[in-house]
């Protein structure tokens, strides 16, 4: 599905959401989608429901709220993300099964050895491939900030961080 597909692009923005939320998930995977238009520009945090603390877990009427977010923002979802606690950048055997149902990158992010590093894969030839992750300068950072502001006004927050903002989930068990 995604043979043509190289390389993930995204921002220092994007990429420090994506890292604050992992913070803050200690002890379960966290789980978000990166939005934007060929490249990530933004990142949207979901709420894990799985039971254990190596698998996470979307709702589907939270992932179909998440695709509807970024239409109406004119975006794309353009990877999922998850991060693992163990610290191991490499797919599980469930990610490895699950990936090959997603339609969009996935994104793994984990603390190796006191640095937080990031791999991101892609379904393609029968098997998931590793694509090689891009920094973008954050050119329009009026996108990551209108994409804040959507989500306070969608849901009433007035001075919570976007992290803090739970949207949808996929299945991943």
């Amino acid at each position: 599905m995604h043979n043509n597909l190289r390389r993930l692009v995204w921002t220092s923005g994007a990429a420090a959401v994506v890292q604050a939320h992992a913070i803050r998930s200690v002890g379960q995977e966290a789980v978000g989608v990166l939005l934007g238009v060929r490249k990530a520009t933004s990142a949207v945090c979901l709420r894990n429901t799985a039971a254990g603390p190596t698998d996470f877990r979307v709702e589907r009427a939270e992932w179909q709220r998440t695709e509807n977010y970024a239409k109406r923002l004119n975006v794309n979802v353009v990877a999922l993300y998850h991060s693992h606690p163990t610290g191991d950048l490499a797919l599980s055997q469930a990610d490895k099964a699950a990936i090959t149902l997603s339609t969009v990158p996935w994104v793994v992010i984990a603390k190796v050895k006191g640095q937080w590093q990031a791999r991101a894969f892609a379904f393609g030839s029968g098997e998931p491939i590793q694509l090689q992750i891009e920094s973008a300068r954050q050119c329009n950072s009026a996108i990551s900030r209108i994409t804040t502001l959507a989500l306070k006004l969608e849901t009433g927050m007035k001075t919570q961080p976007m992290i803090e903002r739970q949207h949808q989930r996929f299945d991943h068990e």
